[in-house]
């Protein structure tokens, strides 16, 4: 299983605005979905139970779309 990290959008600095993925060791792999819902994601949470991933994505505000492609 992944360890996933949210990157905020540009209003924090300069990140990528995705859901970043990496394995046990650090390694990036990558972003975790191509969903364009994704945009702003600020918070996650895991229900293992019902094997659900819960993400909170905001819109976009005053961002350059250059700032958060990866």
């Amino acid at each position: 299983m992944p360890l996933l990290v949210t990157s905020a959008a540009c209003t924090d600095g300069d990140s990528y605005g995705a859901l970043l993925s990496f394995d046990r060791n650090g390694k990036p792999l990558g972003t975790f979905s191509n969903d364009s819902r994704i945009a702003d994601p600020r918070g996650l949470a895991v229900d293992l139970k019902e094997e659900l991933l819960f993400l909170n994505s905001g819109p976009l505000i005053g961002c350059e779309q250059e700032s958060y492609l990866m």
